[in-house]
């Protein structure tokens, strides 16, 4: 399954941010496991940041609350000011019922902070896709 965005949407600093349109939805079947493998690439910059500003991401399960591995909250996903394509792969069995897989982003704005203009970051023609195993 995958999804794929050419539109760019852009991310204020702070908090975990839901890319929106990237979700994805499996549902294992009871008594069952499945081993999710997944796969994210896109182009990324920070706009306005300073040499220590970033862009973290994670695939979380939103009906679960569990977060693909490797995760350990600060997974940057770029940094630079222009633009690049980086692409990343997660992977977690998960048990029976219902799974929707989302893309989240985290703006981090070290510091000194920037706030003339603010740090945003951009995220633009990106692919979402998990490919599921028994």
């Amino acid at each position: 399954r995958a999804r794929t965005q050419t539109a760019p949407t852009t991310f204020p600093v702070g908090g975990w941010t839901n890319l929106p349109g990237a979700t994805l939805f499996y549902p294992v079947a009871a008594g069952t496991t499945r081993l999710f493998n997944v796969a994210f690439s896109a182009e990324c910059r920070v706009n306005n940041g300073g040499p220590d500003d970033h862009m973290r991401i994670r695939i979380i399960d939103t009906v679960t609350g569990l977060v693909l591995e490797p995760h350990d909250g600060a997974q940057v996903f770029c940094s630079d000011t222009g633009y690049a394509t980086h692409k990343g792969n997660w992977v977690r069995r998960f048990g029976p019922g219902n799974h929707n897989l989302q893309v989240q982003f985290f703006l981090v704005d070290g510091p000194p902070f920037e706030n003339v203009p603010p740090v945003t970051a951009s995220i633009d023609d990106w692919t979402f896709e998990v490919v599921i195993y028994t």
